[in-house]
């Protein structure tokens, strides 16, 4: 066929002066006029014929081929700029442009982003692993990257996403299974070796397992959230540590208070002597530090603070926890499954699950249900009372009717 008659989308194949050989495809002309072509280079003529097809398929599947030449790096950077800064916290966006440069953009960036295959992603977790990255690490590299490459299958300038074939790395042994919340004879033990430690430590436990509060709401109490008369907390400030990118396109951390997470999670808590016992430890604290201070004292208004009077670092107190529990040979749980214990101890003691979930600050029931409460034998045992009750009762009613009865 002549150049002349050939239609946009049937291509053609021609060898150049220095003997490589190029698949063509004319795309027609956009919108401005000018003619779009896409060509593909190759050593030989069976290799272009290949190409051609390649092109000439893609122009009839979608609108992948019109994109200009995108990589990885253009890709993954375009995302985290227009996108994932719209629909995600300010702290997971800076987790994930952080992720994308340190681990996906160095090896893969050049790559152009239609030609990003299952074996470069898998070359690339397999090297991680190699360097000596934990599972967890290499799982953590995979969301923002698969979420990324989603977002290109969605606008169409991938049809599938390469990556989503490939398996994650397994978790070692003994990492899928943790304690999730404690028995109500480890809670009391932890509450015990808390109140030794410090009064920080022990204001910690007593709101995170007697209240249920997450790790910001406790180190976000302010002593203006404290209502003495309706003897009530309100749960109104948050703290979270959240990485920012400076100018030179460095991360640094810094620690930011905000609103509590959900609207939902705008709550009151109900004080007990528990509660006002830890509060008169941390009230104690703060007194004998400002006296210490003097000028340099900071009177930052939260409950917990450092000896200067600054609001306490989530990660310090996370790390402080650990040595504590490891120190006294408690489960190896983590800050939020004091969260996790308070919701299922809750229950075990006659809470019903729409109540442990008002106090959580959850949006649903399902919430708690699925993410909190674990096998509930309290929940089955009650049903089993509240039936046996029910259906005995009637029936000892109806035999003693009938009695009657035939008397």
């Amino acid at each position: 066929m002549s150049a002349k008659g050939r239609s946009d989308g049937d291509g053609s194949i021609y060898q150049r002066s220095n003997g490589k050989w190029v698949a063509a495809i004319s795309l027609g002309k956009a919108h401005p006029g000018k003619r779009q072509r896409r060509t593909r280079i190759a050593t030989n003529r069976k290799q272009a014929a290949a190409k051609l097809r390649e092109l000439q398929a893609e122009a009839r599947e979608g609108p992948m081929l019109v994109e200009a030449h995108v990589t990885v790096a253009d890709w993954c950077r375009l995302w985290c700029d227009t996108i994932a800064s719209q629909t995600v916290s300010p702290a997971t966006h800076a987790d994930y442009r952080a992720t994308l440069e340190r681990y996906v953009i160095p090896p893969l960036g050049a790559i152009e982003l239609r030609n990003l295959t299952p074996e470069h992603y898998a070359s690339l977790q397999q090297s991680l692993l190699d360097a000596g990255l934990a599972a967890n690490t290499v799982r953590h590299v995979r969301r923002p990257f698969s979420v990324c490459l989603n977002y290109a299958v969605r606008t169409g300038r991938l049809r599938n996403n390469p990556i989503s074939v490939i398996p994650q790395p397994k978790l070692a042994a003994g990492q899928e299974v943790r304690a999730k919340w404690l028995s109500a004879e480890d809670a009391r033990r932890l509450l015990a070796v808390a109140e030794q430690d410090s009064a920080t430590m022990f204001g910690v436990a007593v709101f995170g397992l007697c209240r249920g509060l997450r790790r910001g709401e406790i180190l976000g109490l302010r002593w203006k959230d404290i209502d003495t008369d309706a003897e009530l907390i309100r749960i109104r400030n948050r703290l979270r540590e959240e990485r920012i990118r400076g100018t030179d396109g460095t991360y640094v951390t810094v620690l930011k208070p905000g609103p509590p997470k959900t609207k939902t999670s705008v709550r009151d808590i109900a004080v007990d002597k528990t509660v006002n016992r830890a509060l008169s430890r941390l009230h104690t604290e703060q007194a004998r530090n400002r006296l210490k201070a003097g000028g340099d004292w900071n009177n930052s208004g939260y409950v917990f603070t450092n000896a200067c009077g600054d609001p306490l670092w989530p990660s310090s107190v996370y790390h402080r926890f650990k040595q504590v529990i490891a120190r006294h040979d408690l489960p190896n749980i983590s800050l939020h499954d004091l969260r996790r214990t308070f919701a299922n101890l809750a229950i075990e003691g006659g809470a019903h699950i729409e109540q442990v979930s008002e106090a959580l600050g959850h949006s649903s029931v399902e919430v708690t249900k699925s993410v909190y409460i674990g096998p509930a034998p309290a929940l089955a045992r009650r049903a089993f009372e509240q039936f046996d009750g029910f259906f005995h009762n009637q029936l000892d009613s109806s035999e003693m009717r009938i009695a009657e009865e035939g008397a």
